[in-house]
This record gives structure tokens, sequence and C-alpha cells, in this order.
């Protein structure tokens, strides 16, 4: 009962703050004030809001028990490396609306190297899950394998990409973990 009580919650507040990150529920002198509009908060409100929606009900299911710390490190190092390459794409309309970004005030090398670092952390946080006895051989591989294939797209991440790119090949990112992972607990339990 208490854990549909906190869904329930949970999901009403991750709306909101959804909701808010486009829709201005405050006005200011210059105009309605946005999440995204907040200087350098986009990337790190994408992420942590990726991160609490796909890890909180695993969390819950297991009452918290567990290393829950090192599955939310991993998947927030996961979801902050793929949405760089969003900011990066995003520089010329961020911009244009004076929104200030990480890359637009550091620059595409340097937050694209960020995000290959982050997606480094990513596999060695994976690593530590397996000497730590929280994943499996099978999902140590899996999730480092997508760690790799993610650098590859990384590395090819500029500003003359087409949105094909990002739509289709950063975001399938996420997709292909759980696929090879699902398929690693397969191998695991058959």
């Amino acid at each position: 009962y208490i854990k549909g009580e906190f869904s329930i919650v949970f999901m009403l507040i991750a709306g909101l703050v959804t909701l808010w990150y486009t829709i201005s529920f405050i006005k200011i002198k210059t105009g309605h004030l946005t999440l995204r509009r907040v200087p350098f908060l986009k990337l790190f409100l994408s992420a942590s809001m990726w991160t609490l929606m796909t890890v909180s009900f695993r969390l819950l299911d297991n009452n918290f028990q567990g290393d829950y710390w090192l599955l939310i490190a991993e998947r927030f190092l996961f979801v902050l490396s793929i949405t760089i390459p969003f900011d990066i794409r995003d520089i010329k309309s961020d911009r244009a609306e004076g929104i200030r970004t990480f890359p637009i005030y550091y620059g595409v090398a340097f937050m694209k190297k960020i995000s290959i670092y982050l997606m480094l952390l990513f596999i060695a946080a994976n690593i530590y899950g397996l000497i730590i006895e929280m994943h499996s051989v099978n999902q140590c591989l899996a999730l480092i394998g997508s760690g790799l294939i993610t650098i590859l797209m990384l590395s090819r991440v500029n500003l003359s990409r087409k949105e094909l790119f990002y739509t289709f090949g950063m975001e399938s990112m996420s997709i292909l973990q759980f696929i090879l992972v699902y398929r690693s607990e397969e191998r695991r339990v058959g």
C-alpha cells in the first residue's frame, strides 16, 4: 500500500517538474520562467529525471535493498553522457533563445570529451558492480558493450549531424542497452 502511494506521489512530482521544464508557472521581469531556461540546469534536470524514472520502481520493488546508490550512479552517468549530445545539437536554438548551456559555455569539443569520460566512468562503475556481485558477468559484459558502442556514437557527435543521428542514433543507445542486458539475462536463466 505504501509503495503504491509513494509511486503516485513520485509520478506526480516528476510530472510537475517535467511540465515546468517547458511550461511556465512563474512570471518574471523578462517573461516567464521555465526550468529549461535556468542556466546550466537543462542537462542535469533531464539526466536526473530519466534516472529517477528508470530506477525508482526497481528500487521500490526491492524496498531500497542492495547497492541502490551504485545503480543510481550507473544510470545517471549513462543518461548524462547521452544527454550532452542533445545539448550540442541544440546550440543554435539555445543561443537564439538566450539559454546558457554547457556546450555554449565550454564548447562542443570539450563537452564531447566530458560525455565520453562520463561513459568511461559508467563502464568502471559496472566493473565495480561485478566485483561486489551486484551484476552477473553476463550483465556486466552487456553493460560494458553498450557503453563501448555508445562511446563510438559519442565520438561522432558534431554540429553538422542530421536530426536523424540524434533521434535514432543517440536515443537508441538506451534501447540497445536494454536489449543487451535482457539478452544477457536470458542466457543466464536459459
